[in-house]
């Protein structure tokens, strides 16, 4: 492969790598909005649940009963995190680290083997110019 079918390769993956990155931040933003609704909620119900004075004098699961809106948000907060919002908050983040680290590997290898053909060329040129300069 040359080094011009390279570069049209690279920049190609660039394009489709952006193109899946703008895809993915719609969605990725709806999920971080209710990752941050449903934490607000729970952080909101668990402060009144522990300033309730009546969560200290009944047992626990009556103190939850007693208090929906901090049982509901806990369970779905917990539900999201199975259901792997964590993954789909972070996806493009993970997804650009991984694609530099691709990008880094393979533009490494492109500019040693851009250098090591102009170098050949050159050392080519060099053989050719001495041959006419024998002849």
């Amino acid at each position: 492969m040359n080094s011009l079918e390279q570069a049209e390769d690279l920049k190609a993956f660039e394009r489709r790598l952006t193109e899946y990155i703008h895809c993915l931040q719609p969605a990725t933003g709806r999920w971080r909005m209710l990752l941050i609704v449903v934490s607000v909620c729970t952080a909101t119900g668990a402060w009144n649940w522990l300033i309730d004075p009546e969560t200290q004098k009944v047992s626990f699961f009556t103190s939850l009963w007693n208090h929906p809106f901090f049982t509901i948000s806990c369970i779905t907060l917990i539900g999201l995190f199975f259901a792997g919002i964590h993954k789909r908050v972070v996806a493009p983040s993970i997804h650009t680290h991984l694609s530099i680290e691709a990008l880094e590997e393979n533009t490494e290898e492109y500019v040693y083997n851009l250098g090591t053909e102009k170098h050949l060329k050159t050392q080519n040129k060099n053989a050719v110019m001495e041959e006419i300069g024998h002849i």
